[in-house]
């Protein structure tokens, strides 16, 4: 048994080593370090606030416009290239 097997319990191991919960994990503990670190010491002396409607304009865009598309897009190809 390994050390954090040890510390976390084999059944609590197991369900967070699993594929899916190991990145959830992953990309949870970069955003809080990296949020961390950006607060501390910014990269930029840059205001956020004025960026956060044109993030947000760009994200409904994308999931009204672009992705149905795409969507739309990768049923059709498969099954031309079927026929072929």
């Amino acid at each position: 048994m390994g050390i954090i097997e040890t510390i976390f319990g084999r059944g609590l191991f197991i369900s967070y080593s699993r594929p899916p919960s190991f990145f959830k994990f992953v990309f949870l503990g970069r955003a809080v370090i990296f949020t961390t670190l950006e607060v501390v010491r910014p990269a930029r002396t840059f205001s956020y606030l004025p960026v956060i409607a044109r993030d947000l304009a760009a994200y409904v865009a994308f999931r009204c416009a672009i992705l149905p598309v795409v969507i739309y897009l990768n049923n059709i190809v498969p099954a031309i290239t079927r026929l072929l």
